[in-house]
């Protein structure tokens, strides 16, 4: 737990959290592995802050979507 949430990370280094708030459910990823699917996200009609992804179910996040935002967060992880 840190910043009062569930939190995930390798090396020492966070790689996600996740939050639920008031209106939405939030996925926090480093910025520099959220960049590259940005165009993705939007076609899916998410809505992204400069590190955080807000979708309002959890199924409106599609896995493998989250899979893969995951993995490119933990490879910057363990490179730093």
């Amino acid at each position: 737990m840190q910043y009062r949430m569930p939190c995930y990370g390798t090396g020492g280094a966070m790689v996600g959290a996740f939050n639920r708030q008031k209106q939405y459910f939030a996925l926090y990823i480093n910025p520099e592995a959220v960049d590259p699917h940005r165009a993705t996200l939007k076609k899916l009609g998410l809505d992204c802050g400069k590190c955080c992804i807000r979708f309002r179910k959890p199924a409106d996040l599609p896995l493998a979507v989250a899979e893969k935002l995951i993995k490119g967060a933990a490879k910057l992880a363990k490179a730093k």
